[in-house]
């Protein structure tokens, strides 16, 4: 436990005191002596905390200075390298894996960052054939970034996560009143288990030897294909093992209207998610829609200026990001409105603690040589070990609906 720890657990118990003590309508000669006794030691230890701050904070920003610098000379070619030719993790990369405590077959969760779309430059293959900039896979748009979701990197066992939901209600009270009653706090807590997120890839030497530039491409394919089932769980998943528990799982189902969204229904619609706490202007507000949505509010124009509703959205909100894994609404049937409707994830952002995550030691590598050694062909295997809860602080993240067809 570090200085800043004691300190702050010191504070807790003497604040727990001292509201003990204010709460008695009067005090015996022993208690008084202790109140004042226990409002010096607050007094004092205010500074001693605002300096175990600062020391804390700069202890940490050096720790973070120094491990963002070796993260930035590490690179996920370094780890794919030693993982299919067999070799030893060495460099910037080993050094980076031995400062997070992981193994050497274990990529950090910070190495797979979202890739841009980019065709891989590639030179001459054999003979005089030339070949052309390799095409990779698309996948839909990443929802991490948007939504203000990220994964905590954290060591074996469960990891719980505690939230704060409930305590005392100050109130203004007359000369001589006592204080409003003490109120027990109250905490929402939410374990997560790992739960396993893998895929193979199969390539054989002679792709390997002919064909330039295919170890990035696989590389990256690798990465975009996990990262892609990620979202499709953090989006979708129902809480049921081996799945995570997802937004649409977890989110209170929206009202959904009558009458088909017009301009104004869907420019005006971040504001249904500012509440003054979670978010105080559209503008902190990050949606997430479908393609169907946005097709539907990009023919829409404003009778005046002639902007679409598409734009202005973009405009009035944080971000919007179209993503294919958004359910489509529906065709047919469904309770109340909710046929042709379409729904929407609203976020607000910069809220801790709005959707929990954490992945186990990194992303895991492994090499099979063996069992596909007589066709040549190389067998590599990713892991990795995850979970997630989706609106941990609830109202943070909401469901909004449009009506987009009767």
């Amino acid at each position: 436990m570090t200085t800043l720890n004691h300190l702050q657990l010191r504070q807790s118990e003497v604040r727990e005191k001292l509201n003990a003590l204010i709460a008695k309508e009067s005090l015996e000669d022993a208690e008084r002596s202790e109140l004042d006794s226990l409002t010096n030691e607050m007094r004092d230890l205010e500074p001693k905390l605002r300096a175990a701050l600062v020391q804390q904070d700069e202890e940490n920003a050096k720790a973070n200075e120094d491990l963002g610098e070796v993260k930035q000379r590490a690179s996920l070619g370094e780890y794919w390298q030693a993982v299919v030719h067999g070799r030893s993790l060495d460099g910037a990369a080993a050094e980076l894996n031995k400062e997070l405590g992981l193994a050497s077959n274990q990529v950090p969760w910070e190495m797979f960052e979202v890739q841009e779309r980019a065709a891989t430059t590639t030179t001459q293959n054999d003979g005089p054939t030339m070949q052309r900039p390799i095409l990779s896979r698309l996948f839909a748009r990443d929802v991490f970034d948007a939504l203000g979701i990220r994964l905590d990197s954290v060591l074996a066992g469960e990891t719980e996560y505690v939230l704060l939901t409930g305590g005392q209600s100050p109130a203004q009270k007359a000369e001589g009143a006592a204080a409003p009653a003490a109120v027990a706090s109250t905490f929402k807590t939410e374990t997560l288990k790992p739960k396993r997120l893998t895929a193979q890839i199969e390539f054989s030497r002679e792709l390997m030897a002919s064909v330039s530039g295919i170890e990035a491409v696989l590389r990256n394919d690798l990465l975009a294909s996990m990262r892609d089932q990620m979202n499709v769980q953090v989006l979708t998943g129902n809480g049921t093992s081996p799945n995570v528990s997802g937004l649409f799982q977890n989110l209170t189902k929206p009202t959904y209207p009558s009458a088909v969204a017009t301009w104004e229904d869907f420019v005006k619609s971040p504001a249904a998610a500012v509440d003054g706490i979670h978010a105080s202007m559209s503008s902190e507000i990050g949606i997430v829609m479908s393609p169907e949505a946005y097709q539907v509010m990009s023919g829409l124009f404003h009778n005046g200026s002639g902007e679409s509703a598409a734009t202005a959205l973009s405009r009035v909100a944080r971000s919007v990001v179209v993503n294919a894994h958004i359910p489509k609404a529906t065709t047919t049937g469904g309770a109340g409105n909710r046929q042709g409707s379409s729904e929407a994830v609203f976020s607000a952002s910069g809220i801790a603690g709005a959707h929990v995550g954490a992945i186990w030691q990194g992303v895991s590598l492994i090499t099979d040589e063996l069992s596909l050694a007589d066709k040549g062909q190389v067998r590599v295997t990713a892991y990795a070990l995850w979970d997630f809860y989706a609106n941990f602080r609830e109202g943070a993240t909401r469901l909004v609906s449009w009506k987009l067809r009767t």
